[in-house]
């Protein structure tokens, strides 16, 4: 029976020993993931990107969640302009030629604070400059609309940031 009390009792320490350890890293790993989210307190919109300088257009844009659904379309007449849309240096819509319709692209940004979007003119259609109407919905239904205007020797950039 002593013999019996004395395993129980290293068994139930070894036990208590094992659970305290593995809620630990349990605990550690949670709130590793929460203090790794990237907090950016200003811009971070580079001078310049694919050899062109940046001018940034717009106010900066609030938004209340890092999931984005970006709409592209020509804010003009239709006359060919092709674009790339960069977000945090990202490209995520390629060589793209605007219509009158709207295009989504879905974007996770990566940081809470400063994150920024870009345009780049691949061309000038048929009327200059490239200029594309945009509009950026988040996952809470926030809506906003901008218009980025880019040639062949400057990109187009504006700040969002996300609350």
């Amino acid at each position: 029976m002593e013999t019996l009390k004395m395993i129980n009792s290293k068994f139930g320490l070894a036990s208590v020993l094992l659970v305290s350890v593995f809620s630990f890293l349990i605990t550690s790993c949670s709130s590793d993931s929460k203090s790794s989210e990237n907090r950016v307190e200003s811009s971070i919109i580079p001078e310049s990107w694919g050899d062109r300088p940046i001018t940034v257009t717009e106010s900066p844009i609030s938004l209340s969640s890092k999931n984005v659904v970006f709409n592209v379309w020509d804010s003009g007449q239709i006359d060919g302009d092709i674009i790339t849309l960069v977000v945090n240096g990202r490209i995520v819509l390629d060589t793209y030629e605007l219509t009158g319709s709207e295009f989504s692209v879905p974007v996770e940004l990566d940081n809470l604070g400063y994150n920024y979007v870009l345009l780049y003119a691949h061309n000038e259609g048929s009327i200059s400059p490239n200029t594309a109407a945009l509009s950026m919905t988040d996952s809470d239904g926030n809506y906003q609309l901008l218009t980025l205007s880019a040639d062949l020797l400057s990109n187009s950039a504006c700040d969002l940031i996300v609350q």
